[in-house]
């Protein structure tokens, strides 16, 4: 299979908006990649956010800069729907929002750039480790 977009996570994200070690590898895929973030992605992000008592605005505008930021339609939802539960009965933490990334990875031939090991396995999933 050959990805012609990359799709980041909000572990992705957050890493590249506290410049990490892995903030580097991020610009790379957000330079020299066609980037797409998932509507979900972007609530999962910003809650983080608001959690610390910062303000979302500016993350929100390198999203949308970066990256397109595409909604959750009823197909992908169905699709989510049958990736979550297949990948649940191997792996117990894999979360609903994760299971939309996939299903947006396989229609856009797309691949996941993630901190997440609930991906590790997924030929979709470029997961990244902190050395």
């Amino acid at each position: 299979m050959t990805f012609t977009k990359t799709i980041l996570d909000a572990s992705a994200w957050i890493e590249y908006f506290d410049d990490s070690v892995l903030a580097d590898q991020i610009e790379h895929h957000l330079m020299n990649s066609s980037c797409v973030t998932l509507s979900i992605t972007v609530a999962e992000v910003v809650a983080k956010i608001l959690k610390t008592q910062h303000s979302p605005d500016e993350p929100i505008t390198a999203m949308r800069t970066l990256s397109a930021v595409l909604p959750v339609d009823e197909e992908l939802s169905i699709a989510a729907a049958r990736i979550y539960v297949e990948r649940r009965k191997s792996h117990s933490k894999f979360a609903l929002s994760d299971a939309f990334l996939v299903a947006l990875a396989r229609r856009l031939s797309a691949r996941i750039v993630t901190k997440d090991n609930d991906f590790a396995g997924l030929k979709e999933a470029i997961v990244m480790k902190k050395i």
